[in-house]
């Protein structure tokens, strides 16, 4: 899936779907120091290249910022997401646009598990 600057996925939905002029579950946005991923009540975990990606890894990372640095993210990052609604997703980082593209945008994979914690 495509992440375009200003645009949010929620999960609760499709998260397939990336919505424009809200920022609930995990949002994309550029400004002059850079790209990155924000969050207002959704956690989100950028994983260490020891840990692999699962539901179970998802579930007990709680090292969680609301705030991740495009430059931080290499091709195949992973990012644990837990929501306030109790979703868990698992977001693998592939790439994102050319600084040359006429639009700016990431882009992932997404392994979603729905309610699989308890709502917070």
């Amino acid at each position: 899936m495509h992440l375009p600057h200003g645009y949010h996925l929620e999960f609760t939905g499709d998260p397939r779907q990336p919505k424009d002029s809200n920022y609930d579950d995990v949002y994309y946005l550029c400004d002059f120091t850079g790209c990155y991923l924000g969050s207002y009540d959704t956690k989100l975990v950028l994983l260490n290249t020891a840990e692999h990606g699962s539901l179970e890894t998802c579930r007990s990372a709680t090292r969680y910022t609301n705030h991740i640095e495009q430059k931080q993210l290499s091709r195949r990052s992973q990012i644990c997401v837990r929501t306030a609604a109790g979703h868990l997703v698992l977001l693998t980082y592939q790439g994102a646009s050319a600084h040359t593209s006429p639009s700016r945008f990431v882009t992932f994979d997404a392994k979603v598990w729905r309610n699989a914690v308890e709502p917070s």
